[in-house]
Order: C-alpha cells, then structure tokens, then sequence
C-alpha cells in the first residue's frame, strides 16, 4: 500500500518541478507517459500501479503545479523489444515531460539508456534489478521508489545466518 502511495507522490514533486515558472499565459498539460505491462503475466502489476497513479490525481483534480496533469498509458507486455518503442513513441511523439514505468527489469534495463540520452525523468516504481542503478550506471533522469533484489534479501539473508543453525537454503521469487 505504501508503494501506490510512494509513485503518484514522487510523480507529484517531480512534475512541481516542471511545471514552475514566471509566466502568465496559458501552459500546456504536464504529460506523463505510463509505460507499464497492462497485459501479459505481470499485467496485475501493471494496472495496480496505474490504477494508484490515476487516484492520485483524481484526487487532486488532475492537477500540478498549477497546470493540467495528462495521462498516457502505454502497455510494455514485460517485453523489453516493445517497451524500449513504445518508450520512443511516449518521448518522440507524445512529447511526455515524465515517465513512470516500467515494471519489469528487463524493459527498465532496455529503456534506461534512451531515457538518461533524451534527459527524461523515469520513475521506476517496481523493477528490482540493482543494474540499473549500480556504481557506473546510475543516472540522474532515473529515480527508484523501491530497493534493489538484494537490498531487502541481504537483511534476511544476514538474520537467517546469524540468528538460525542454517546454512543452506532455497528462495523462491518471480524472476523480473
């Protein structure tokens, strides 16, 4: 639950931050362009994140910054050939100032260069690979809302060493 809270937030400050300036005419939409796995096996994550997105706005009038907040979704099928185009469909053509997505490691992965080379903010609120941000590779365009694979498994694995008489063991996880 926090997650869903944590994206739309981050979202949120990030586009106060484009939408700032000192004129006074009418400005265009914020656009975020949500590249996310609307179908396929992890499609659930997919609409669950979008889903969070959407209420957040909602509730607060599809607005930031003072400007109009437009949505457009686009569906990665977890496929890293199809998220890194319709990444280039989201930038080139639907000129999004932000993108949230993707889900899977292997789509955040194929998209990270082109969106750290377009100087696009990505906001990554599930992919759990530590390549994308390790020493050498981060980039200031990308921002994580969640730890790495083995942020979270290292605690367990540090407790279970210490605290139990095991040593060997087997941990099962979906592998995205």
């Amino acid at each position: 639950m926090r997650l869903i809270a944590a994206i739309p937030l981050t979202v949120s400050c990030l586009l106060c931050f484009v939408a700032t300036s000192s004129g006074q005419a009418p400005r265009p939409p914020i656009k975020v362009g949500l590249l996310l796995p609307y179908t396929g096996v992890i499609a659930i994550n997919g609409q669950e994140t979008s889903k969070g997105v959407e209420f957040y706005f909602a509730k607060n009038g599809n607005r930031a910054g003072g400007r109009e907040v437009q949505l457009i979704k686009e569906d990665d099928e977890a496929k890293p050939d199809v998220g890194l185009t319709k990444t280039r469909k989201l930038v080139e053509r639907d000129r999004v100032d932000v993108l949230v997505g993707p889900v899977h490691s292997g789509v955040a992965l194929a998209i990270r260069d082109y969106v750290h080379g377009q100087s696009i903010p990505l906001i990554v609120p599930v992919a759990f690979t530590r390549d994308l941000t390790a020493p050498g590779k981060a980039s200031p365009w990308l921002f994580r809302v969640v730890e790495t694979s083995d942020q979270g498994n290292f605690a367990m694995g540090t407790w279970v060493f210490k605290k139990t008489p095991y040593r060997k063991i087997v941990i099962m996880a979906s592998d995205f």
